[in-house]
């Protein structure tokens, strides 16, 4: 039992767009238990139709991709929690709710948290083996069931999701490097994101590859002139939607595409 049992605050995991909290979304315009991915494609349709209602889509690709990515932050809770507050918690299909909410243009999406309670890592244990078993168990049980039955019911290849996750995983490390000051946490941190690039077989990801393994790269940004913007590891089928516009960082682009896009961008700003 823990002596001291830090409160969490969840919070501060927006500037993340984590929205993953045992309170959940303030107020959902849709929510559905997290075992009903698993009953079917015909429960998974409401869904669908919703975001691609919104979206202005075209098919159900571009619905299946954000709901599906959604699951990102599923790992991201797990990596924050067990850096800044050294906890681990149970991430099982039946304590999870997921929510979304209509924002006119857009929809966000998140999972409530069900019977939430976490336990501290333990002192003595080797950190590298309960993180990797911990991440291994949350895939094999939790994200990735979830990831392919989405998949299925859009009719979209589960590797299409998969390869988005890279660059998540390198937004939000360079996110949290911008933030958090306490060394300890910033050197867990920095362990636990190594074990789940290095130490986990591809195979937990129906892939021969990790596709948390990315290597960002950058191009000029259009909307803030003089920075920088990361290409996406794999392209979210945003463009699958009436205009047929992709993403300025979507990596389907060519340089010249790209940097009609960008001249575009910038004179219309």
């Amino acid at each position: 039992m823990m002596m001291n049992k830090p409160v969490i605050d969840f919070s501060p995991f927006d500037k993340y767009y984590i929205r993953v909290s045992p309170t959940g979304a303030a107020t959902p315009s849709f929510e559905m238990p997290a075992t009903d991915f698993l009953r079917g494609a015909d429960v998974i349709q409401r869904a669908f139709e919703i975001v691609s209602l919104t979206a202005r889509a075209t098919g159900s690709e571009l619905a299946t991709s954000y709901i599906g990515g959604s699951l990102f932050q599923l790992c991201a809770v797990r990596l924050l929690l067990l850096s800044k507050y050294n906890v681990q918690f149970d991430m099982a299909i039946d304590k999870l709710t997921f929510q979304m909410e209509d924002f006119g243009t857009y929809h966000s999406f998140g999972y409530k948290l069900h019977d939430f309670s976490y336990t501290e890592v333990p002192e003595h244990v080797d950190r590298g083996m309960f993180v990797r078993d911990t991440l291994e168990a949350d895939f094999r049980t939790v994200v990735e069931p979830l990831l392919n039955t989405i998949a299925s019911a859009g009719n979209l290849k589960a590797a299409v999701i998969w390869t988005q996750f890279g660059s998540k995983l390198a937004n939000m490390i360079t996110t949290f490097e911008a933030n958090e000051t306490s060394e300890e946490v910033r050197k867990r941190f920095a362990h636990d994101c190594k074990v789940l690039t290095e130490q986990l077989d591809p195979s937990l990801f129906g892939s021969k590859r990790n596709p948390f393994v990315h290597t960002p790269r950058y191009v000029d940004s259009p909307f803030q002139l003089g920075s920088k913007i990361m290409i996406r590891s794999g392209c979210c089928m945003y463009y699958c939607n009436e205009d047929g516009v992709m993403c300025y960082s979507c990596p389907k682009l060519t340089a010249p595409q790209r940097e009609e896009r960008y001249a575009s961008i910038v004179n219309k700003s």
